[in-house]
């Protein structure tokens, strides 16, 4: 786990993928982020530890919101052309770039 850039809170960002469908995955730094290291993710499939992250290195609320996300996509398998659920697009802190690091999400109340 890459922990330059740490943050108190996770970064987490939503992204649909070709193979898993919509995919959220959970950084403990911008740089971790930005090298596409997660530590935590979920997708309609399963919920999955990446790196040497486990059930003991990762928050329970980390994990509780990503057995939520998990069911959540996982209850809309078949409907491929369905939304998102607001549920999983509201975990999101960040969005994904092609090039560069993830940037944060705005609020709309901030973007007065």
């Amino acid at each position: 786990m890459r922990q330059e850039d740490a943050v108190s809170e996770p970064i987490v960002t939503v992204t649909p993928t070709i193979m898993s469908g919509v995919v959220v995955r959970w950084f403990t730094s911008l740089g971790a982020a930005d090298h596409c290291e997660p530590v935590l993710s979920a997708s309609r499939e399963r919920v999955m530890f990446h790196g040497r992250a486990t059930a003991d290195t990762v928050p329970a609320e980390w994990q509780e919101a990503a057995e939520k996300a998990h069911k959540a996509l996982a209850a809309q398998r078949y409907s491929y052309w369905a939304p998102t659920p607001e549920s999983v697009t509201a975990l999101a802190t960040h969005e994904t770039q092609l090039f560069g690091p993830p940037v944060p999400i705005r609020n709309p109340e901030e973007q007065s």
